[in-house]
């Protein structure tokens, strides 16, 4: 089985129906959420909350952010030391690149627990992540 990291754009418009990009993620989402595993970091969750509760009632918010951290076959991983070097480490070789502070502790996650795969619309980190041999999925590219 495969295992992917879902970046939080892709979550924030899974979520967010009024977003443009909703309809062509959701499709694509529902077929990554049945047959992958999945693995999150707090930061992408913390991330996509923070996004949702500008938005959302605190109920609603809470229902939301439980759905995404409880499905079956996810693995949180919490942000420690180890993948907090792992992403200083990504941002020392790629950030003339671009790449940014959350998106390096997302590759640092991957690599520290074997992902396969990464699900984003992020240039950047669709171009670092394959240059580190992931699968790269941009579900709104077509």
């Amino acid at each position: 089985m495969t295992l992917t990291y879902i970046d939080s754009n892709i979550w924030i418009y899974f979520f967010d129906s009024v977003t443009p990009e909703h309809r062509g993620v959701a499709e694509r989402m529902r077929d990554i959420l049945l047959s992958d595993e999945l693995i999150l970091n707090t930061v992408t969750v913390v991330e996509v909350a923070h996004y949702l509760a500008k938005r959302l009632s605190g109920p609603e918010l809470k229902r939301r952010t439980s759905a995404m951290t409880r499905l079956v076959g996810t693995t949180i991983i919490s942000f420690d030391d180890a993948l907090l070097r792992g992403a200083i480490d990504l941002l020392a070789q790629h950030a003339q690149a671009g790449l940014g502070g959350r998106d390096a502790t997302i590759l640092a996650t991957m690599a520290a627990y074997d992902a396969d795969c990464i699900v984003t619309q992020n240039r950047v980190m669709k171009k670092v992540a394959a240059d580190l041999g992931f699968t790269v999925i941009d579900p709104l590219s077509g």
